[in-house]
């Protein structure tokens, strides 16, 4: 694998924020356990869309001797927190075996391949078909290995959660097709 330069990692959450027209921030922090000689770096991108907050961060990792090379530490995190009228959780994951063999938390989106694959858990059963009888969610799920996607919500402000855990440098491309696939829920998830 190519090593990661931090400039270049940068510079794509640069673009990608001008292309949105959000927020660019870094932080840097050192590691006290190995005296300040590993640091990390987290990169992210805020934006307010009416009445709800967008957030985009990835965290890497470099030695205080080599600052420019950097390594992953984190997958893509994509959070949109809004305001809502009821509270609305939702936890979806791939099916497990006892899932399987009781068909325990099915989805039944239409899409066979999908339903085999994925349980979910909510307090709104037909929010849930809506979600996922979307072709554009189905295939993204389908398609990513280790995508995480979560709602919850607390003092009626909930919290849309979309991450992929492969740690990886996220191209231009592979961030907008997370961010789109965010505002689509954020769309669709009106409680």
């Amino acid at each position: 694998m190519r090593e990661l330069k931090k400039s270049e990692t940068v510079a794509v959450f640069e673009n990608f924020s001008e292309k949105i027209n959000g927020k660019l921030n870094t932080q840097k922090k050192s590691e006290i356990d190995s005296g300040g000689t590993l640091k990390y770096l987290t990169i992210s991108i805020e934006k307010e869309i009416e009445n709800s907050k967008i957030k985009i961060n990835q965290t890497f990792s470099y030695l205080f001797s080599q600052p420019e090379e950097i390594n992953v530490q984190t997958g893509l995190s994509l959070t949109i927190e809004k305001p809502v009228r009821a509270n609305f959780y939702l936890h979806f994951w791939q099916r497990e075996l006892f899932d399987k063999i009781f068909s325990l938390n099915k989805i039944n989106s239409g899409n066979p391949d999908f339903d085999k694959r994925f349980s979910v858990k909510s307090n709104n059963p037909n929010l849930i078909k809506t979600i996922f009888n979307n072709q554009e969610i189905q295939n993204l799920f389908l398609t990513s290995r280790f995508l995480v996607f979560n709602v919850t919500s607390k003092d009626r402000i909930i919290k849309i959660k979309l991450k992929n855990m492969d740690l990886k440098k996220y191209e231009d491309e592979e961030i907008e097709k997370y961010y789109q696939t965010l505002l689509n829920l954020n769309k669709i998830i009106k409680v």
